[in-house]
């Protein structure tokens, strides 16, 4: 999902929109060079003009011709893929985990394989076990799918990557809560909460919880 902000500086480097979501770029201007798609992701070519005369824009990037032509040639470890080609799908040959989209190169086989576990990715990524590919890990203010999808430091709370386990029953990491950017933890007034013998309270502004009449 998207993540909510007030300001640029909720974004960690990225920009806030005009309907408060965080997004990479507003204009070709925020990407150092680069494009702005209309997914708001900087790409380094949208079409082939944007790329030198011996290159094909290939998934946003500028890539050699011969990465289109049809066959496995020059440094490619599969057809049209790896090396300096775009990374391949499962079953195409690997010689590094980085020929791979799903970041994982089986290291007796050669071929591409999808993740089962996170102990199967590089550092710093975790794997999205739906589509069996390794992902960037979240940073602050992301969504987290799983426990270890955050980078280090950060916890995955109420689905989102949280400065901190964020464990009080009147704190949120939710912006929808606190009225602060997501992945904040912070007072959430009129959050549900319980009180002794499990009675139903609802949280005030200064983070205690109360009864609800």
């Amino acid at each position: 999902g998207c993540v909510a902000c007030l300001s640029d500086a909720d974004c960690n480097g990225g920009r806030c929109d005009p309907e408060g979501h965080c997004v990479d770029c507003l204009d070709d201007g925020d990407c150092g060079g680069g494009h702005c798609s209309t997914e708001q992701s900087c790409a380094e070519c949208l079409e082939p003009g944007h790329c030198a005369p011996t290159q094909d824009c290939v998934e946003q990037q500028c890539f050699d011709v011969h990465c289109s032509s049809g066959a496995k040639d020059a440094d490619e470890t599969g057809k049209d893929c790896g090396g300096s080609c775009p990374a391949c799908p499962v079953g195409e040959g690997c010689a590094a985990p980085s020929d791979c989209a799903s970041g994982v190169c089986d290291e007796d086989t050669k071929v591409c394989m999808g993740c089962t576990t996170t102990m199967d990715c590089p550092v710093d990524t975790f794997c999205l076990v739906e589509v069996g590919s390794c992902e960037p890990r979240r940073m602050k203010g992301e969504a987290c799918p799983t426990s270890d999808a955050c980078v280090s430091g950060s916890f995955c709370v109420q689905e989102v990557c949280c400065e901190s386990a964020c464990g009080d029953a009147c704190h949120s990491c939710l912006g929808a809560d606190t009225g602060v950017a997501d992945g904040e933890c912070d007072v959430a007034p009129g959050k549900k909460c319980k009180l002794g013998l499990n009675l139903p309270g609802l949280c005030d502004a200064q983070g205690a919880c109360h009864l609800s009449l």
